[in-house]
């Protein structure tokens, strides 16, 4: 756990850096104009859908079998440069593939801008990068380093606001920015694939393990399993991005974006565990160590749930003052419903932890597929009739309904395996309690005038938070993690 919780932490001050220069563009520079954000935004997450076709399987193959290629030097490079292969295969594949079926998915979009087209084609090599960079990401975790590449991988969180700023005050044209915005996504894949070459010839004395052989047929049975795992994840969660604007148009799509980024800011947290947390249960699952497994799942379930509703409720608050400060935030009322129902969603999906982790290493990997399509599955049809019918909200409800689907499968199969459940009755009672709150703080908004819902609103959350904080064990580790705090400021005076 000593590893997690250092480069968990390391790691969520960079996303949480990250998080706040996307929070700034957020907050003054993208309502600026919506439809110039809606329009950067489609062809980023548009390009999240096929980046699973660009890495397959390579990311989580990387991590599984790694342990088994660890001997010496020659077998790891031997395994960088068979993976390596296999990208480049990958992306003359899709390449191919784009070209095919673009003018039949163009054909079908009922977006009434006439550039939609033109800014299609910007999706291949936009995926292209994302794949890439995801391989070496994932790749050099094995080496238990993981903050650097997640900084370098988003390079492209400071590429948009900067084209979007240039884009808006007439210093480039549309073409240019969006140019602009590949190439800062062109960077990171260079910078990755150096410092991936760099890890694998450094690491030369790394502890050795087993090098137990690993059949063809079991790598690439896990491989496309995976893929199809990446494929389904991904469509359940960016498919709205693809769809929103395919459907409405680019300025929905910019305010649906905001309210996305807006909630999903409490799940800075659940990024970095997972993310450290992936080596180090693969070598569990390979060593057989149950205990380390439910001692990563259990420890931070609570702990997640309970900090990202407090951080939820700082942004509902948020979300509630920014129309009555900023004039470009006042037709932007009505996206705090929409961060509602997918902050809640969020809460779900943190409450689960690392569950999906735990099951894409374990013997019965397999199921995290099926889950993952049985969601993408859901998300589909219920986005075709929910954005028809409710515009955006109907996104925001898709992509929740699909989303707490899909974890209470995973909770399931967990304890029925290996006796794991992180709902139990006091985590129902959180949720039961944290709704009600909420409820009330609308009611509220709806009945007095703004300053005095304001702070009637803000004494409700903030007595919430510290009785959670201090009465109840739901939020133990942060309780621990602030008493460790103090004693160390203490010693320090």
């Amino acid at each position: 756990m000593g590893v997690i919780i250092k480069e968990s932490a390391k790691q969520t001050v960079v996303r949480i850096g990250l998080s706040a220069l996307g929070a700034l563009a957020t907050l003054f520079i993208y309502p600026l104009n919506r439809e110039l954000y809606g329009i950067l935004g489609f062809i980023l997450d548009s390009s999240l859908l096929i980046a699973p076709m660009v890495i397959v399987g390579l990311g989580e193959s990387s991590i599984k079998f790694f342990p088994f290629k660890n001997e010496d030097n020659s077998s790891r490079t031997q395994f960088f440069r068979f993976l390596s292969g296999l990208l480049l295969l990958n992306t003359v594949v899709v390449s191919v593939l784009f070209f095919l079926l673009k003018d039949i998915l163009i054909q079908l979009a009922e977006n009434p801008s006439n550039d939609y087209s033109q800014y299609f084609i910007y999706i291949l090599p936009a995926a292209i990068c994302f794949g890439a960079t995801q391989f070496f990401v994932q790749y050099i975790s094995n080496y238990k380093i993981v903050t650097l590449p997640v900084f370098i991988q988003s390079l492209y969180r400071i590429g948009m606001p900067l084209a979007f700023v240039l884009i808006y005050f007439h210093a480039i044209n549309m073409t240019e920015g969006i140019h602009l915005l590949l190439a800062s996504l062109g960077l990171s894949v260079l910078i990755m694939a150096i410092y991936a070459y760099s890890a694998l010839r450094k690491n030369k004395d790394i502890e050795s393990v087993n090098n137990n052989s690993v059949p063809r047929r079991t790598f690439f049975s896990f491989y496309f399993w995976a893929f199809a795992s990446s494929v389904g994840s991904l469509m359940a969660f960016k498919l709205d991005g693809f769809m929103v604007p395919t459907l409405t148009n680019f300025e929905s799509s910019g305010d649906y974006r905001i309210s996305v980024f807006i909630a999903s800011i409490i799940a800075i947290p659940i990024i970095s565990v997972v993310a450290i947390s992936s080596p180090i249960i693969s070598q569990a699952w390979k060593d057989k160590n149950m205990e380390e497994i439910k001692n990563v799942y259990l420890r931070g379930s609570k702990n997640l749930l309970y900090i990202g509703a407090v951080m939820l409720l700082g942004i509902l608050l948020l979300v509630d003052v920014l129309p009555h400060v900023l004039e470009s935030w006042k037709q932007l009322r009505h996206i705090k419903y929409l961060v509602i129902v997918i902050g809640f969603a969020k809460l779900i999906d943190m409450t689960a932890g690392v569950n999906g982790v735990i099951i894409q290493h374990s013997p019965w990997y397999r199921y995290n597929t099926i889950f993952v399509l049985i969601m993408m599955l859901i998300n589909v049809v219920l986005n075709l009739i929910l954005i028809k019918a409710y515009g955006i909200m109907g996104a925001a409800i898709a992509t929740a309904i699909s989303l707490v689907v899909f974890n209470v499968m995973k909770a399931v199969l967990l304890h029925r395996k290996i006796d794991l459940n992180p709902f139990d009755k006091s985590v129902f009672r959180f949720i039961v309690v944290y709704s009600a709150v909420v409820v009330l703080s609308l009611l509220i908004n709806n009945q007095f005038a703004f300053l005095i819902a304001l702070l009637l609103n803000t004494f409700i959350a903030a007595s919430f938070s510290l009785y959670y904080l201090f009465k109840s064990d739901i939020a133990l580790e942060t309780r621990n993690s602030l008493v460790q705090l103090r004693n160390s400021i203490q010693k320090i005076k």
